[in-house]
């Protein structure tokens, strides 16, 4: 335990329930899963770009993107992540659409331990905008962060620098030694993304 709070990890449990599926033909198939009347960040894997936006499921549902000529197409949607505080969709292509899981911590689940963890994104520079938050380098690459947070100057500090929070599953699997009398390995079975976050020491 003290080997991950020194890396800025923490070890802790939650009800937690998985459903994995197989042959969804469309990402709106994919989105009726979700939980309603929620919010959600997302962060897509294009073919060409990673796109980030919000998504809500409210009436009438729909997408915002940071700017007005976004789009998120099925054909072209490597991966993506659909993500709250309580749940998330993860799809990625397959033959004739997509695949996926849907991860819920909520009391419909089992308790499971998890790592939490903090994921650090590009960017070292911030401007505050609407509904967004856009970082980016010197270079020019830009990236965009769902929400206003508080970044409180236009040059982000080495000590206050946006990530994704994630929660890295543990589960057990085989046996040690072939005995039947040793555990099972403990390993990472599952990794879902929760919230953006503003990192400060």
């Amino acid at each position: 335990m003290s080997n991950l709070k020194a890396n800025g990890l923490s070890l802790k449990r939650a009800d937690s329930a998985e459903e994995i599926f197989e042959g969804i033909k469309s990402l709106e198939e994919g989105l009726a899963k979700l939980s309603p009347d929620a919010s959600f960040d997302l962060l897509a894997y294009l073919d060409y770009r990673v796109l980030t936006g919000t998504y809500t499921t409210g009436q009438p549902p729909g997408f915002q993107f940071p700017k007005k000529d976004d789009t998120l197409e099925d054909k072209y949607i490597q991966k993506i992540r659909i993500f709250n505080e309580n749940e998330e969709l993860l799809l990625w292509r397959a033959e004739g659409g997509f695949n996926g899981r849907l991860r819920r911590d909520d009391d419909t689940g089992n308790s499971n331990a998890f790592v939490e963890a903090n994921q650090i994104v590009f960017g070292t520079q911030s401007e505050k905008l609407a509904k967004f938050t856009r970082l980016w380098e010197e270079r020019g690459t830009e990236f965009f962060v769902p929400g206003d947070l508080p970044v409180d100057t236009e040059k982000i500090s080495l000590q206050q620098r946006v990530a994704i929070q994630t929660r890295n599953y543990i589960g057990h699997i085989g046996e040690s030694g072939g005995t039947g009398l040793e555990p099972a390995q403990a390993t990472y079975i599952d990794c879902r993304f929760v919230k953006f976050v503003l990192l400060e020491d």
